[in-house]
């Protein structure tokens, strides 16, 4: 075949694996196949830095003692996690080993210990510190027995070693995060339900 610019070679079909390529190591052109270059890109490149996530849960219900009082969330179980683990001296720390971009979305199931009406806020902290513009409010106008689930994400730019905090509080102190275990149907209900994983 005569040399031809890359532009007027044939186009290939679907790579399988067996298919040779040219690279340069040290100074000296050698070939390899497709199947190796992928598993090398794959393991140096997808696992160590890409594949970073957590699921946890906690079994516990969360008050609010005083009002107006910001409190941080705990999370006593953790399903799986690689490069992101909860820590903390009441495991209420979201750590981040690699930097990244990461995804953190959470539910809440909260409810009220009495009739009276109770607007509750959930936001995200950073290192001890508040996050700007992350906070919302849910209002419980109903009964003792009102509940709703209080479920967003947030995107977060984190660096290797930062922490993250889930904190709540509200304007009465029947304001809870419960955990059900006398429900109806199902399985038992986790006050906090959390997912992390890393998007870039």
């Amino acid at each position: 075949m005569p040399n031809l610019p890359i532009s007027q070679l044939p186009s290939a079909s679907a790579l399988t694996g067996p298919e040779l390529f040219p690279i340069v190591q040290g100074g000296v052109t050698k070939q390899t196949t497709f199947t190796s270059l992928y598993s090398s890109l794959t393991s140096s490149f997808v696992s160590s830095s890409t594949l970073n996530y957590l699921s946890a849960f906690h079994t516990a219900s969360l008050t609010t003692a005083v009002i107006n009082t910001p409190y941080s969330t705990s999370f006593s179980t953790t399903d799986f996690g690689s490069g992101v683990a909860i820590g903390g001296p009441i495991k209420n720390q979201i750590q981040i080993t690699n930097a990244g971009v990461y995804d953190i979305q959470f539910s809440a199931q909260v409810d009220k210990t009495t009739g009276t009406t109770v607007t509750g806020y959930i936001w995200l902290a950073k290192n001890g510190n508040d996050l700007p513009n992350t906070n919302t409010q849910v209002t419980l106008a109903g009964g003792a027995s009102d509940a709703q689930v209080a479920a967003w994400n947030f995107y977060v730019s984190a660096s290797a070693g930062d922490y993250y905090e889930l904190r709540y509080g509200a304007d009465q102190t029947n304001f809870r995060i419960h955990y059900n275990t006398a429900q109806t149907v199902g399985p038992a209900v986790p006050s906090l339900i959390l997912t992390v994983g890393r998007i870039a």
